[in-house]
């Protein structure tokens, strides 16, 4: 638990309350029309949007995050997108492309290339899968990994900063339904 948490008293909270939000139970839809639109679609008041619509909370709170994060890692020549396959590699060695890009989320072609630049700098290896030699097998080199310890470091004091206002319950339940909208998501 980080410091922050730990000085705050139980009972102060840093949170706008919900307000207008569209009902899960409302009526679908505006007309017998089965085209018409859902009624959901417009929301009950103009701040909506930002205030309580999920996809953009969730890229709004990543753009944030992302903010100074980008400019750390700019000192060292890599991107956020650069930064998520490292980690991605050095939490999974000998992931093939399509693995990557399932757990990242980072389209194939923009992986390529991003596998491409970090091969180009001794980050990355190239080998192929020994179950099936036509895919290849992606891991961290020795400087990949190296790498990944020290961005690591700064990774870390942006979620620190992130989530100085959360009790480590509430930064539970955010992780938890993150994953379950990912879930969802995945499985659509």
């Amino acid at each position: 638990m980080n410091a922050s948490r730990r000085n705050r008293s139980a009972g102060e909270k840093n949170e706008t309350p919900v307000k207008n939000a569209v009902p899960r139970n409302a009526s679908s839809s505006v007309s017998d029309n089965p085209d018409a639109p859902d009624s959901a679609a417009a929301p009950p008041d103009p701040a909506y949007f930002t205030d309580q619509f999920v996809p953009y909370l969730i890229n709004h709170a990543a753009s944030l995050f992302n903010l100074q994060f980008k400019k750390d890692l700019r000192k060292l020549d890599i991107s956020v997108i650069q930064w998520r396959v490292l980690a991605v590699l050095h939490g999974s060695p000998g992931l093939a492309l399509r693995e990557i890009v399932e757990k990242t989320a980072i389209d194939q072609p923009t992986l390529s290339r991003v596998i491409d630049q970090l091969h180009e700098r001794a980050l990355l290896e190239r080998s192929a899968r020994e179950s099936d030699g036509r895919y290849l097998s992606l891991s961290l080199t020795k400087e990949g990994d190296a790498l990944y310890e020290r961005l690591w470091q700064l990774a870390w004091k942006h979620y620190q900063r992130g989530t100085a206002n959360l009790t480590e319950s509430e930064t539970d339940t955010l992780i938890s339904l993150l994953r379950k909208t990912i879930s969802s998501l995945k499985n659509e």
